[in-house]
């Protein structure tokens, strides 16, 4: 599981659902939430948590794109399987892991 400290930037509440802006080590992130619970407000730090396999990577990203989260990161290390291979990235937020078929 990735894990990055952030602080909400950006509160934006409709019809139960939450967008929410955070800024994880000079990066903004973009967050959909359902029943945001109290406390949550503007300047406040957050760790926000996803998952390996929700990391899409991309090498000449050309055109548009509806990812809102994208961001540029050098390949630290890859470990590759025989199914998947884990590949640690570096960005300004810190080390992020993405979690991608070998064949891809």
């Amino acid at each position: 599981m990735n894990r990055l400290p952030a602080v909400i930037t950006r509160l934006e509440l409709s019809d139960g659902l939450c967008l929410m802006e955070v800024e994880a080590g000079a990066l903004p992130f973009f967050l959909l939430l359902f029943d945001l619970k109290p406390g949550f407000k503007e300047g406040r730090g957050v760790n926000i948590l996803f998952k390996e396999s929700e990391v899409a990577l991309a090498v000449g990203l050309a055109g548009e794109l509806s990812h809102a989260n994208r961001f540029g990161a050098a390949v630290r290390e890859i470990k590759k399987g025989p199914l998947l291979s884990r590949v640690v990235l570096a960005c300004p937020a810190g080390e992020i892991v993405s979690l991608i078929t070998t064949a891809a």
